[in-house]
């Protein structure tokens, strides 16, 4: 049995056909519930992470406000206050 094959070229041709397909796929729900230690894991984590940007946030915040005398600030030795360092 001899069977005649087809080439196919680039650009228009002659004949041209339609494919039409059709998927079905079952929808499939997965529940899933962690366990005590990846909850834990997970907790710990976030927490980290919330206190590293709170952490470098506020301490860039005091160094601003301190460095640019934005609060008069005065130092007092032994509970005896001396004049004021910074004033507006």
């Amino acid at each position: 049995m001899v069977r005649e094959r087809q080439v196919w070229s680039r650009g228009p041709t002659v004949s041209s056909f339609n494919l039409s397909v059709s998927l079905r796929v079952p929808e499939m729900s997965i529940s899933y519930i962690p366990g005590p230690s990846e909850a834990i894991k997970f907790a710990w984590v976030q927490y980290i992470s919330v206190f590293w940007i709170l952490w470098f946030g506020l301490t860039f915040v005091v160094e601003f406000v301190y460095d640019q005398n934005i609060v008069e600030t005065s130092r007092a030795v032994d509970g005896t206050p001396l004049a004021k360092l910074h004033q507006f």
